[in-house]
């Protein structure tokens, strides 16, 4: 089984840090300082680091490691950036820690986003970026809703029991939107109330499960009749398409 921890960064940022206690890869470094102080304290010698996109808030550090590390970085065949050694496309595998992952497109936040699913059946594992988190999913910036859509679909086509690592503690923001749309649903109130006790506790609230998505979180459940009722209140009552639902929900979402 995968061991994976998270080094806070900036203000709501995680990067994952993968490892078998020896070596270490790092997924989305933004914080270059932060990361080699984890790998300093823990004695672990960093040999990967995989992104999903391109932003700064992600990639910042990544210059600096290669400077300290003999390292390989994975990223999208897309990215801009030039410290890239692997440009990886969607359905491109490779080997880590003795684990297969999968290279999953998810166009929308940015045109060139990946995922990073881990394909083990017994602990199947997503490192989704800023396309899922937990009760939301990312801001559209450069993709259109169609985009981020499809990305999302791709999510709920996979296992239900797969542990979901986004890069943001965005967590609780999320869950207030998600209460408003659906005020009925106990379950958010019942993960909202276990978020705030393991913030309290300075506890990461993630990873979250897809299983848990699936029930608290508004933009996986376009098919929920109380998503679509809500839609239909304040929006426009002949949506019902649901990537037409999702767009909607996201501009509500972007106005919140």
């Amino acid at each position: 089984m995968l061991k994976i921890v998270p080094i806070a960064a900036f203000s709501d940022n995680y990067i994952w840090l993968i490892h078998d206690d020896t070596t270490a890869a790092a997924v989305d470094p933004g914080d270059g300082l932060a990361t080699q102080a984890y790998l300093n304290e823990h004695n672990l010698q960093l040999t990967h680091i995989l992104v999903t996109h391109d932003h700064a808030d992600h990639v910042g550090g990544i210059e600096y490691l290669k400077d300290h590390y003999n390292l390989r970085v994975l990223g999208p065949i897309d990215s801009k950036l030039t410290l890239l050694d692997d440009r990886l496309n969607d359905g491109d595998q490779f080997n880590l820690f003795e684990t297969v992952f999968e290279v999953m497109s998810a166009k929308g936040h940015t045109q060139e986003h990946i995922m990073f699913f881990n394909t083990d059946s017994k602990n199947p594992v997503l490192f989704s970026g800023d396309v899922l988190f937990s009760g939301g999913c990312g801001r559209i910036f450069e993709g259109t809703s169609a985009d981020m859509f499809a990305s999302l679909s791709k999510i709920k086509a996979l296992p239900q029991d797969t542990a979901i690592y986004p890069a943001h503690e965005y967590s609780l923001s999320n869950l207030e939107f998600a209460a408003f749309v659906e005020p009925d649903n106990k379950r958010i109130e019942e993960t909202k109330t276990a978020y705030q006790r393991k913030l309290a506790q300075s506890t990461p609230t993630l990873p979250t499960t897809l299983a848990l998505e699936l029930d608290i979180n508004p933009f996986l459940r376009t098919d929920i009749p109380s998503i679509q009722q809500i839609i239909h209140i304040t929006q426009d009552k002949n949506i019902h398409d649901e990537q037409n639902i999702f767009a909607a929900l996201r501009r509500m979402k972007d106005e919140f």
